[in-house]
Order: C-alpha cells, then structure tokens, then sequence
C-alpha cells in the first residue's frame, strides 16, 4: 500500500501534467441496482448491476455485473471478496468484455453524526477477447460523510487508481475520482442514493479525460 501522504499530495497537485496535453470532456449518467443477503452474522452476499451512459448521455457505453461478499469483523473492519463482468460498448459487435477480480479492506470510524472512512482495494483485470497483459490496480479511497437524520446521509470522498504492472505508461496514478452524494433510506430495506461524480484519466497516447458524471444508485437487502 502506497503512503497516504503520496495520495494527497498528488491530490493538491491537481494533476498539473493536464496543462501540457489535450483534454477531452464528457458528460456521463451512470445507474445501478444492489442486491445484498444475509448469511449469518457480519457476512453479506451482493450482486451489483451499472449501466453507464457516456458520449453526453448519448451511448450506453459500459455494463458491469458485480458478484461478492463481504465480512463484518467489527464495526470498524470490513473485508470485501468479488469479482466483476464488464462488457464495453455491449451492443457492439466488437465489444470489449473484461473480468475483475478484487479483494478489499474497510476502516470506519464514528464520531456522533460524522463518518469517517478508508478502502483499500486491490484487483487484478483481463481482457477476454484479446490477449493483452492482467491489469494489476491498488485502490485508495478517502471517504468522510454526515449523517443528516435517521435516514438522510451525505457523503463525500476521494478516489486513486495506481497501475502496478504498467511497464510502458509508468505513472503513479492513472485515475482520480472525486465524488459527493446525498443517500435516503426509503426503509429497512431499500435506500436510494444520487450521486455526482467527477473523474480524470490519463492515457500515454490519448487525449486525457475528464467524465462530469450524475448518477443515481438503488440498494435492496434482505
């Protein structure tokens, strides 16, 4: 795990290298559904659907299905286990399917109604039809949320991807996610989350991207 310190530092420097290359912008919708189960005391089995809809809403460009479970040891620490079918461009002849796998831990803390958390994850990625290298990621995000009323919460966090195995486009991060979102649990059961999120790629040879994204999220459990 990379030094936090190197995260926000990378953070303040707003990724200054986007001054010396071309950028593109895009406007993005992104929407999900997440099923969760309960096994047996702190364990959860989930799966997760997201369609996203880029080129300006125009192009319903990327579809994930999402299968895990997740382990409570306390209320501090939560262990995650999963892994991912991403279909890009699924109603392209030439579609590019890829399979994640991912594991990832959880810290929480509570202080009266602030929350304050941090998620490492790390995930090993392959492109199906084709054969490209595994796409090695050490995920870091920063997360710190208030809780409104019992059932009204908004969140904020920071998000870095950094490429492991990227010999060629060797770069400390790659991808920066910032995001800040309004939840509502509509019961028990469901909760409803709408959520804007801004994102920042950076490729070798490609215009960098900058994704302004809305999107809105529905949780079931059971």
């Amino acid at each position: 795990m990379r030094s936090i310190k190197t995260y926000f530092l990378y953070a303040l420097l707003g990724f200054s290298s986007l001054n010396a290359q071309d950028v593109y912008n895009d406007a993005a919708f992104w929407t999900g559904i997440k099923l969760e189960k309960k096994i047996v005391k702190g364990l959860n089995l989930y799966t997760k659907h997201q369609s996203r809809f880029n080129d300006n809403i125009s192009n319903n460009g990327l579809a994930y299905f999402d299968l895990g479970a997740d382990y409570k040891i306390n209320k501090h620490v939560k262990l995650n286990l999963g892994t991912v079918y991403r279909i890009r461009d699924p109603f392209n002849e030439l579609r590019n399917d890829r399979l994640r796998y991912y594991a990832s831990v959880d810290l929480k803390w509570k202080y009266k109604t602030f929350q304050f958390g941090y998620r490492n994850q790390g995930q090993i990625q392959q492109q199906l039809n084709g054969s490209s290298t595994p796409a090695i990621y050490d995920r870091n995000r920063f997360v710190a949320g208030m809780e409104l009323t019992k059932r009204l919460e908004v969140e904020l966090y920071e998000e870095f991807f950094s490429p492991l195995n990227n010999t060629e486009y060797p770069v400390l991060i790659d991808r920066a996610r910032t995001c800040a979102s309004v939840s509502y649990k509509l019961n028990k059961a469901m909760s409803l989350e709408v959520f804007y999120l801004f994102q920042t790629r950076l490729y070798e040879n490609d215009p960098t991207r900058r994704d302004f994204v809305s999107g809105v999220n529905y949780s079931v459990s059971f």
